[in-house]
């Protein structure tokens, strides 16, 4: 029955025998054609998004560097100085400590 309706539509705009078979053939090849640029338009997107993130965590990956060294400079430099000071003093310790068991 739905086979009887497609064919009256069809031969009532006078699409019949080879004309018939050649639209057909035309919708699937479009559609086909669709398929192609729209898979190959998301392929497109996904590697402009890929590119955008790398940028983007390259960007981070640099921002972050720069604050762990200014606060590594911050923290770390007091710190070597101190213990630089301390051994400074226990050398001065050890020496005069030394130099008095010698003198017994």
């Amino acid at each position: 029955m739905a086979e009887d309706r497609q064919n009256k539509e069809l031969n009532t705009f006078g699409f019949t025998g080879k004309l018939r078979t050649g639209l057909v053939t035309a919708i699937i090849a479009i559609q086909f054609g669709t398929i192609a640029v729209l898979w190959n338009d998301n392929r497109n997107q996904s590697k402009e998004m890929s590119s955008m993130q790398d940028r983007l965590y390259q960007q981070m990956i640099k921002e972050i560097k720069g604050e762990v060294k200014s606060e590594v400079g911050r923290t770390v430099t007091p710190t070597t100085q101190r213990l630089d000071t301390v051994a400074n003093k226990l050398d001065r310790a050890t020496t005069q400590l030394q130099q008095k068991m010698n003198v017994k």
